[in-house]
């Protein structure tokens, strides 16, 4: 039996926070691991100037797909 994990958190282009510090971790522990980039940012918002792009959009057309093959 596989384990899977659906990770929707947020994603940054620069550091490691979010999706991009999760799925690592979770394959390396034997997760087959699908991830959903809720926002994007440029960097950690403890910087003071970071860029935000939300994925509301992307992210309801992926949630009517998941119903329509469930």
């Amino acid at each position: 039996m596989s384990r899977r994990v659906l990770s929707i958190q947020s994603h940054v282009v620069h550091g490691y926070v979010g999706n991009k510090s999760a799925v690592f971790p979770l394959q390396l522990h034997g997760f087959d691991v699908d991830f959903i980039n809720s926002v994007q940012f440029s960097n950690h918002t403890g910087y003071k100037v970071f860029l935000l792009i939300i994925i509301e959009m992307q992210l309801k057309r992926i949630n009517d797909e998941l119903k329509l093959k469930s």
